[in-house]
Order: structure tokens, then C-alpha cells, then sequence
């Protein structure tokens, strides 16, 4: 359905109006950092304080290697990164057998991916 409606008459319009207001619409794919992907696919939530990373700071490594930092935790989370007073969220995990790794434990599989490029 979208290569139909690029190719028909208003997705054409619709693409004209766009480039008219400055708006090209292409997208581009990103460029490969050579940063192996570990977590490709995953769902991991990260929990309570932690002494090597701010939040923003490990949600964008987790990003970085390819998964994809959530806020709360499921069925589908991968695993949790549980700090100092972690509170319902490692409640949860625990609740759904979600893996539970400390700060040292996921450091330890962040650098352990480094060694196998």
C-alpha cells in the first residue's frame, strides 16, 4: 500500500506540496558505527540508581547496541539492569522470570561483546 500510494496521482501531489515547503521526504539509513548489536531486538528496562551511568546515559548505550530501552517491564522485556533501591519494576521482573542483571553484571556483557569484534 505504500508503494501504491507514492506512485499514484495524490501520493505524487502529496509529495509535491512537501518539497514546495522545503520537506524532502527520503529516508536515509543510518550509518553502520561498527558497534556490534548485542542487544538487537531486545527490550531492557533499567531500574533504581546506578553508580556508573545516568539514566539517559546507559538508555542511550542500550540504543546504541541495538535494543531498545523501555520504561516498564513485561513479558517481553529481555532483562532488567537493577541499581541501589530498585523498587516495582525488579518486583515485576522477578514476578514474570525476567532476567535481573546488576550494573557490574551488564558492564561485564557490554565489554565482554567489545572482545569478540
Amino acid at each position: 500500500s505504500v508503494h501504491d500510494f507514492f506512485h499514484n496521482k495524490a501520493g505524487k501531489h502529496a509529495v509535491e506540496q512537501l518539497r514546495e515547503v522545503g520537506v524532502d521526504p527520503k529516508m536515509e539509513k543510518p550509518a553502520d558505527d561498527g558497534t556490534e548489536k548485542i542487544f538487537a531486538g531486545q527490550s531492557v528496562v533499567v531500574t533504581g540508581s546506578l553508580q556508573h551511568f545516568d539514566r539517559k546515559s546507559i538508555e542511550d548505550l542500550i540504543m546504541k547496541l541495538g535494543g531498545k530501552a523501555s520504561g516498564s517491564v513485561s513479558k517481553k522485556t529481555a532483562f532488567l539492569v537493577a541499581g541501589a533501591d530498585a523498587g516495582s519494576k525488579l518486583a515485576k521482573a522477578k514476578e514474570l522470570g525476567v532476567a535481573i542483571l546488576t550494573e557490574e553484571e551488564f558492564m561485564t556483557k557490554v565489554k565482554a561483546s567489545e572482545g569478540t569484534k
